[in-house]
Parts: structure tokens; sequence; C-alpha cells
């Protein structure tokens, strides 16, 4: 497993920024339905299956972005 994994591991908040970091990039280059949940997985160096253990779908991930 790599570093950046590992410290997503040590610390959920930490990866659940990451995510919504992700998103808002992806979100403002590709638009809501343009974004992939499989591109944010990867963007964000996380699994897509970690992915859907912070964000049950992208609909919460997008809010997620305008609370922060």
């Amino acid at each position: 497993m790599n570093e950046r994994s590992d410290d997503k591991k040590a610390n959920p908040v930490h990866a659940r920024q990451e995510l919504i970091g992700a998103a808002h990039r992806l979100f403002l280059e590709q638009g809501f339905h343009g974004t992939t949940m499989r591109q944010l997985a990867k963007e964000s160096g996380m699994a897509l299956g970690s992915l859907y253990t912070h964000f049950p779908s992208k609909d919460d991930l997008f809010s997620a972005v305008f609370e922060a």
C-alpha cells in the first residue's frame, strides 16, 4: 500500500477532505453529470469502495462540496 493510502486510513477526516477537494475540481471542470465516481476515486487516490464508505452517492458528495 502506498503512503497516500496509509494516510487516509489513519485519518478519515483527511480522506473526506481529499474527496471533497477532488469533487470540487472535477465538478467545475466536467460538470456533475460528466464526472463519474470512478474518476473521483482516482483523482483523490482512493479505492472506489472507500469512496462509497464516505459518500454513498454522487449527490451526497456534491452536497458536501457546497457545505465545505
